[in-house]
């Protein structure tokens, strides 16, 4: 797989990707002004995952 600093018709880059694989997992995904993000990053992922209970 070859991916693009920009995408179009034919190629698509490592944050369509990114959000691709998201999506297929059923994460969520929502778009945002590059402005609106830190550093204005082309992307910015908030991860989580449940560990369960944590043992003391």
């Amino acid at each position: 797989m070859i991916y693009s600093a920009s995408d179009d018709a034919e190629t698509y880059s490592v944050v369509d990707e990114v959000a691709r694989r998201a999506l297929s997992t059923g994460a969520r995904v929502l778009g945002a002004r590059r402005e609106e993000l830190p550093d204005r990053a082309p992307l910015t992922a908030i991860l989580r995952y449940d560990f369960g209970p944590v043992e003391s």
